[in-house]
């Protein structure tokens, strides 16, 4: 008997419901399909419905019978709920009825070789050594360190203007026409506080309503909680989106085979999201082509932020360009002394004293880059006056800027073809673009 003629053969009984919940349905119905990689034939096949049930049920043209609907409740792939069915609870078999809800999608993976007392062990080794290099990722893995990074993303006027001027809602629409698939997975690599992110996926849902699978990565277990609570409460009535929280460390990413093997499955385009993230990354080059390289796949997309030499500007062009920045905010004092003062016991003797400065720093693998280098120094004299001091320094954060360029021709040779690049809105960020490029293979 043919799928058809059996559903026919159940008697009719039209559910109570009006017609904005089967427009709902139908919507819920499609994006849900999509977000499982089901083709309306394959779903047919999984519920025993003829494919031309399933379509006129997500285009709204037919009132679904209650047996077409607990079929489809009963296809696992789609994580349909009871009570998203355009049917009375009454309707519903007992046993159904009487079920709060099915279980919840996987909100949360912990990377394999992740292990954050180790990298807290480390950084505090450095910190009690003679000085070096410390790495950003290292500047907010504890609790106060990333309260106070959290609070210079908020307060810092020079953070707060690059926020503000990453045009979201252009940046969506570009993805937009560059997507090749009706579902996207947006990888959020170090998001911080998680608000650029939700609010991209937002005007990304606005421009085009999909499924959209939102992956938060962030190597601080403190800022991952504070992302992930963020989007899930802002998201909490999209039922398109689905949060993932992921406690990993995006320079290791090749080793994520498991997590990526789960992402092919759903046949989704990925767009990778780097929000300020460009100007502190060590290799630039070995990150885009390696790292990311080895885990994207021809077509995936790539988001982020740069901001770009005084050239640029064509200011100043005889002679020398000095940095404009302005000095170091008070709130980012206290995010980069937090560490130290930590390591000495929150206290200094009358002998020592820490001192934060900015220094050019000409080591970018960029042709015609510039950096400034933030360096803390530590400087512990003995008891006598004239008694040599001892002086620990210590690299903390550097922020780099591109010539436009050297910057396009970096992404070209990495394997990722710029295709859209907007200016930031915000007066203080005219030398700031974001940039969309897609990954090729040639």
């Amino acid at each position: 008997m043919s799928a058809s003629a059996n559903e026919t053969s159940i008697p009719e009984r039209q559910p109570s419901h009006t017609e904005p919940q089967l427009t709902e349905f139908a919507h819920l119905l499609r994006l849900r399909r999509e977000a499982a990689g089901l083709s309306r034939r394959r779903l047919a096949n999984l519920a025993r419905l003829s494919e031309a049930t399933i379509k006129f049920i997500e285009t709204a043209r037919t009132r679904p019978t209650r047996a077409t609907l607990l079929r489809l409740l009963l296809v696992n792939d789609l994580r349909l709920l009871p009570t998203e069915l355009p049917l009375p609870r009454r309707d519903l078999p007992f046993h159904l009825a009487s079920l709060p809800s099915l279980p919840p999608p996987l909100n949360a993976y912990l990377a394999p070789g992740f292990e954050p007392l180790r990298l807290v062990e480390e950084l505090d080794r450095t910190l009690h050594g003679a000085g070096g290099y410390i790495e950003q990722s290292s500047l907010y893995l504890t609790p106060h360190s990333a309260l106070a990074y959290l609070q210079y993303q908020r307060q810092a006027p020079e953070e707060i203007s690059r926020r503000q001027g990453i045009p979201l809602h252009t940046l969506a629409a570009a993805v937009a026409q560059n997507q090749q698939s009706h579902g996207l997975t947006v990888l959020a690599l170090g998001p911080g506080d998680g608000r650029l992110e939700v609010r991209l996926v937002e005007h990304l849902l606005t421009v085009r309503p999909q499924a959209i699978g939102l992956w938060l990565l962030d190597i601080s277990q403190s800022l991952l909680t504070v992302s992930y609570q963020h989007a899930s409460a802002m998201l909490r009535d999209r039922p398109e989106a689905e949060v993932l929280a992921i406690a990993g460390n995006f320079h290791h990413l090749p080793s994520y085979t498991e997590l990526f093997a789960a992402s092919k499955k759903t046949g989704r385009q990925r767009l990778f999201v780097l929000f300020g993230t460009l100007a502190h990354l060590d290799n630039e080059a070995r990150f885009l082509r390696d790292t990311l390289g080895s885990v994207a796949k021809s077509g995936d997309l790539l988001l982020l932020d740069a901001e770009l030499t005084r050239e640029y500007l064509d200011v100043n062009r005889s002679g020398a360009t000095p940095w404009p920045d302005p000095p170091c905010s008070a709130a980012l004092r206290e995010w980069l002394s937090g560490p130290i003062y930590r390591a000495q016991g929150r206290r200094l003797s009358r002998h020592e004293q820490i001192t934060l400065q900015r220094i050019p720093d000409g080591s970018g693998l960029v042709p015609g880059s510039t950096a400034q280098n933030t360096i803390i120094t530590v400087e512990s004299r003995g008891e006598r006056q004239r008694q040599f001091a001892l002086l620990r320094r210590f690299s903390m954060l550097r922020h780099r800027r591109f010539p436009l360029s050297g910057l396009q021709e970096l992404l070209s040779r990495s394997g990722w073809r710029p295709v859209s690049i907007i200016h930031g809105t915000s007066e203080a960020s005219t030398a700031s673009l974001a940039f969309l490029c897609q990954r090729h293979t040639d």
